[in-house]
């Protein structure tokens, strides 16, 4: 913004694309159709890394740049 203030209101997640909330869909799903209790596995597959750089002036402590980052790594 013009005076210097950066704002971001979500980045996303970081974890596996194909994934709810990074748990295996396989494990979650049944959880909530029909209520039972289920062991939730870490999902694979590529993940997506979201991260927020900001640029600040170290004098006046005000943003100078911000910019999105987002990257998706095969693992």
């Amino acid at each position: 913004m013009p005076k210097g203030t950066a704002y971001q209101s979500d980045l996303g997640m970081c974890g596996p694309v194909h994934s709810v909330i990074g748990f295996d869909p396989a494990t979650v799903i049944p959880r909530f159709l029909n209520g039972l209790p289920t062991r939730f596995e870490v999902g694979t597959g590529p993940v997506v890394f979201n991260a927020c750089q900001i640029d600040v002036d170290p004098d006046t402590g005000r943003a100078l740049a911000i910019e999105r980052v987002q990257r998706v790594v095969e693992i």
